[in-house]
């Protein structure tokens, strides 16, 4: 797990998949085009809609895939500042926090590869570090299953969409102070005004600054995000927005790898759940910023042609400490130790060019999407060795008896490890026709051209490749409040890693299916999901071992693997003071031979939060949320032996009283049963999550 190679053209993919901000065509009726000069803006504003699995504006209930949205109002209810947070209550997506500050996405057993913004971004290869905020977004939508419309990929495990606050029609402000157990400490802010009395120009400003302790040992995290947009109409055709992003994100007492979690004899550690393999001196940081830039033309009524560009850069400092081995269960000594210094410099540019609208053909309404995407990243990655005496040392006893029993070491000059250039271009294409008023054909396609060239801890990653994949979806509205749905798609994924060669592996190719059912209850305000999917994934790439001259560069085996099961879901609310939002998913993943593989995914995870406005007590709500899952284990082949993770639930709860309307008082509470259990058992090393805690918020509104 000592990765030197720090997943380079990972970073720069998502870098690019998070700094991207465009708004969504809003097609006006032949009505409303006389006054467009007064209301083109402010109806984007008043009725922006999302691209969702498939590049077309398209409802929940419409859209061929399982999906799920979190809006703004639920991530404050939670207090879900951070993604991790968030996602881990999204029916389907398991968080794997492998290490302090870096983290996988799983859906449906695959690691999730795509993060986006407003419906842009690029694949990457799943490893996040950091952990983002989540103030700067209006809602998160998370599309499950393979969706290479909106990707260019068909990974079959989904994508995370995030989109942006953007200014409203009126004046809005609010500021909330949260304090909480470990010394947490929030501020909030946001603020969307109007700039002229028409409406047509507007901006809006978010902030936000937190800091916090740890129940991990020596463990501190400090986070500061600041983002800006500005909107108008030029004319009575053209809208233009404009913005800037920035979020800086430092840990100190940072971990790079994690607990180890096997003795020397292959039996499981049992260390306290404060335990840090970091030290006092180590830290991991991550500053990102963004620069974008947004056009929209209505070329006619309902056609709108939209180009957006982005440009942002990406730091990456760090100062760690990894443990390898295992340790004596009698003695708690024989891990050795490796400092190491890291600093990784990412510029990317992205753009987006589309074409949608609808269109009128035998009696019935059909729409379409053309677009052209280019990104081009490179990424420099610095790094400093200590002394050879200083480096590859037996540790003290573990766990440390302090966060400096690892003195700091002599760091050396600082050399460039890394040299990288990645391009991803596409064209897409998708096209919805009915068939009947009730019966709908959706079918696109991408064609995707992907080159990778440098550098890479003195490994070659040159590579190009092309691929052109069908999207397939098909509803059909069989009687009021009841569609039933299927969608295909290829599977193509570029994979950056090596093969036991130390060779580029190649992309992961294959097929995915999902066919199910949706139904809209309680005159539509709640949504039930029920999805059956499948996908077969070959030349997966499944971590082996490690080479290279000094043993740090991790290669991987072309496997064939597939994943099958079902998901069922509600959303939304069953009466005007009850919300509900939550699911069940239940897989299987196997090999060639039927075996089971990837074991360390849960197989059966269920999630659901609510809120309940009580009755008769003005302005108090009641909240909860609940994750369970059940337990997972990982054969580690140095030992023999096997770690496992029983089944476990964490609950949460909240309440809120609301005083008039511009005061909010919220108490909460997670981890409530305080129950113990391990982040992830992606590795052979993780950590505890967090036990039971608290937090205390006030919100005023102006």
């Amino acid at each position: 797990m000592r990765v030197k190679s720090w997943d380079w053209r990972g970073r720069a993919a998502f870098l690019l998949g998070g700094i991207v901000a465009a708004g969504h065509p809003f097609a006006v009726s032949a009505a409303e085009s006389d006054s467009l000069e007064t209301v083109l803006i402010t109806a984007q504003r008043a009725a922006r809609t999302s691209k969702g699995a498939t590049g077309l504006e398209l409802t929940l209930a419409d859209t061929p895939q399982s999906e799920t949205v979190i809006d703004a109002t639920t991530l404050d209810t939670f207090a879900l500042h951070d993604t991790n947070d968030m996602l881990k209550l999204v029916t389907g997506v398991n968080v794997e926090q492998a290490e302090s500050d870096r983290t996988y996405y799983n859906s449906r057993g695959f690691d999730l590869t795509s993060v986006q913004v407003d419906g842009i971004g690029m694949p990457f290869d799943g490893l996040i570090v950091g952990d983002g905020d989540t103030a700067l977004y209006d809602k998160v939508e998370v599309v499950r299953g393979a969706n290479g419309l909106l990707t260019g990929t068909g990974n079959p495990s989904g994508t995370v969409n995030f989109v942006r606050k953007r200014p409203t029609n009126d004046f809005q402000a609010s500021g909330t102070l949260t304090y909480g157990t470990w010394d947490l400490k929030r501020i909030d802010l946001d603020v969307s005004t109007p700039l002229v009395a028409s409406g047509q120009w507007a901006a809006r400003v978010v902030a936000a600054d937190q800091s916090r302790d740890s129940w991990l040992d020596y463990y501190h995290n400090k986070r500061q995000v600041l983002y800006g947009v500005v909107d108008g109409q030029i004319g009575d055709r053209i809208t233009v927005a404009a913005g800037f992003s920035y979020q800086d994100n430092k840990s100190t007492g940072a971990m790079w790898g994690a607990v180890p979690l096997l003795y020397s004899d292959g039996t499981q550690t049992d260390y306290p759940v404060s335990t840090n393999s970091g030290q006092d001196w180590t830290y991991w940081q991550q500053r990102t910023t963004s620069s974008f830039g947004e056009l929209s033309v209505t070329l006619a009524p309902r056609w709108m042609l939209k180009s957006t560009a982005t440009y942002g850069t990406y730091q990456e400092p760090s100062r760690l400490l990894y443990l390898d081995g295992t340790t004596d269960p009698s003695t708690n000594l024989g891990l050795v130790a490796y400092p190491d210094m890291f600093d990784v410099h990412t510029h990317s540019v992205l753009s987006d060019t589309s074409i949608a609208g609808s269109f009128d053909l035998f009696g019935l309404t059909h729409e379409a999407v053309l677009g052209l995407s280019l990104a081009d990243a490179s990424s420099h990655t610095f790094e400093r060795d200590p002394p050879a005496d200083q480096s590859g040392f037996d540790a003290p006893a573990f766990p440390f008896a302090s966060g400096n029993a690892i003195p700091l070491p002599d760091f050396g000059d600082r050399y460039i490890a890394a040299d990288t250039h990645t391009l991803f271009n596409r064209v897409y294409g998708a096209t919805r026709l009915s068939f009947t008023k009730s019966l709908k054909l959706i079918a696109g396609f991408n064609a995707v051209d992907y080159t990778a060239s440098g550098v890479n801890y003195g490994v070659s990653g040159d590579k190009h490749e092309k691929s052109t994949a069908p999207y397939l979806g098909a509803t059909w509205n069989v009687v009021p409040h009841l569609n039933l749905y299927a969608s295909y798609s290829d599977i193509f994924q570029p994979q950056d890693y090596l093969n036991p060669a130390l060779q580029p592996i190649g992309s992961a190719k294959g097929k995915s299916y999902e066919a199910g059912a949706k139904s809209e209850w309680f005159d539509g305000k709640l949504l039930g999901t029920f999805a059956l999917f499948k996908a077969d994934q070959d030349n997966f790439a499944q971590f082996a071992g490690y080479a290279g001259p000094d043993f740090t560069l991790p290669y991987y085996d072309g496997i064939s693997i597939r994943s099958q099961g079902f998901e069922l879901e509600v959303s939304g609310k069953i009466a005007q003071s009850l919300t509900l939002h939550g699911g069940y998913t239940q897989l299987r993943m196997t090999d060639p031979s039927g075996a089971d593989t990837r074991t360390f995914v849960p197989r059966k995870t269920f999630k659901l939060l609510g809120t309940w406005q009580v009755p008769g007590v003005a302005g108090l709500e009641l909240g909860a949320d609940a994750r369970w899952q059940n337990g997972i284990r990982q054969f580690d082949a140095a030992t023999g032996g096997t770690v496992e993770q029983g089944a476990y639930s964490i609950l949460g709860a909240e309440l809120t009283y609301q005083v008039g309307s511009r005061v909010e008082f919220t108490v909460r509470g997670d981890n409530l049963a305080n129950e113990e259990f391990l982040t992830s058992l992606y590795w052979n090393q993780a950590f505890h999550g967090e036990p039971r805690n608290y937090s205390a918020s006030v919100k005023v509104k102006l």
